[in-house]
């Protein structure tokens, strides 16, 4: 263990205060798949995240912002050349963890 730590070999875990429910939204990461989902992403398509807040966090704007990135997903959905090319996903940074690199 303490090589493997030392070493920087140990996988990281980012915690969810979702942690266990089976469902996300639309569109949503969760912090157990944003690595997967977003690094690890076909090369050739791009992948767009907004990263929201609850408003009950002190984030007004954030309730407006929410609309607006569904209309801008949905307008994605409908289009099959937008859907080939871009994924349009979003992640509650008040309620799951991530990585910044």
């Amino acid at each position: 263990f303490f090589e493997a730590y030392y070493a920087g070999d140990l996988p990281t875990y980012w915690a969810s205060k979702d942690e266990g429910k089976a469902k996300s939204a639309a569109g949503q990461l969760r912090a157990w798949d944003f690595e997967e989902k977003v690094f690890k992403a076909d090369p050739k398509t791009a992948v767009l995240v907004a990263f929201m807040n609850a408003p009950e966090d002190g984030c007004a704007a954030c309730t407006e912002g929410r609309s607006v990135w569904a209309s801008v997903m949905h307008a994605v959905q409908l289009k099959s050349q937008l859907r080939k090319r871009f994924q349009i996903l979003w992640l509650d940074q008040s309620r799951d963890e991530h990585p910044e690199e």
